[in-house]
């Protein structure tokens, strides 16, 4: 907590180094790969990046499956609630889920769409993503909940009890079962912690790639100062999240529910 450095309701607070420096490298990664282009920097980096995000957290969940109470969590995760399935709210956060995680809405497919050939099979496109996507996140729920099994377990509590999402899952939960681990703590938050900025590197460079399109197609304005405008424009605006602010900022924009 000392790092997130809350701050109150209607306060913004000062920079937060600690925040502010990362923010400020991941940033002039993003920049790198976006004057690159799209074949040469975009493609480039998502070769590296996504390979590297499902090797640095496969090995987490194969590491998670093998802890003590493992099968108590994962049994949390896949056994139905019949009684839930008629709940209009249940489908109502299932069809958030996925519209969020496939980005629809955010420009995000159109633009990359933009870039197939012209007799791309669309089809087979939109099965390959749909496919990848999904089998990432139940990949990332066997490590979430074989994990949250094995707190619950050391704990002698329900898994309710030691569940939470958005935020505290990542930055308060996680940690603490980490530390806990019966070994080679350091690794697997090492691995955690890097999942987490290749995941978020990938969704920055995907979501600002829309406005930079959008910008440089609508101006007739080169690559590099389309990249200027647009990213540069969204660089200070996010200056505001490196400040005690953010977390309000967060939750109110739905990122973290």
């Amino acid at each position: 907590m000392d790092i997130v450095n809350k701050a109150a309701i209607g306060s913004v607070g000062s920079i937060v180094p600690g925040v502010f420096i990362p923010l400020v490298l991941v940033w002039i990664i993003t920049f790198g790969v976006l004057f690159k282009g799209v074949k040469k920097g975009i493609e480039r980096a998502n070769r590296i990046f996504l390979p590297t995000l499902v090797i640095m957290f496969s090995i987490i969940v194969i590491r998670a499956l093998t802890l003590e109470g493992a099968a108590l969590g994962l049994e949390a995760l896949f056994k139905p609630n019949w009684s839930k399935i008629a709940l209009p709210g249940v489908w109502i956060a299932a069809y958030g889920q996925i519209f969020f995680s496939l980005s629809v809405g955010f420009a995000i497919m159109i633009t990359y769409s933009s870039y197939l050939p012209r007799k791309s099979d669309i089809n087979n496109n939109a099965f390959i993503t749909a496919f990848s996507n999904s089998s990432v996140e139940l990949l990332a729920g066997f490590g979430v909940f074989a994990t949250l099994g094995f707190m619950a377990t050391k704990a002698n509590v329900p898994i309710e009890e030691v569940a939470t999402a958005g935020i505290g899952l990542a930055f308060v939960v996680f940690p603490e079962i980490l530390n806990s681990f019966p070994g080679l703590n350091g690794l697997f938050g090492i691995l955690f912690f890097g999942s987490l900025v290749f995941a978020g590197l990938t969704s920055l460079i995907s979501i600002v790639e829309t406005f930079i399109a959008g910008v440089q197609d609508k101006f007739k304005l080169s690559r590099t100062k389309a990249v200027i405008i647009g990213g540069g424009l969204s660089a200070l605006v996010s200056i505001i999240f490196a400040t005690p602010r953010r977390i309000v900022l967060l939750r109110c924009s739905g990122l973290f529910c």
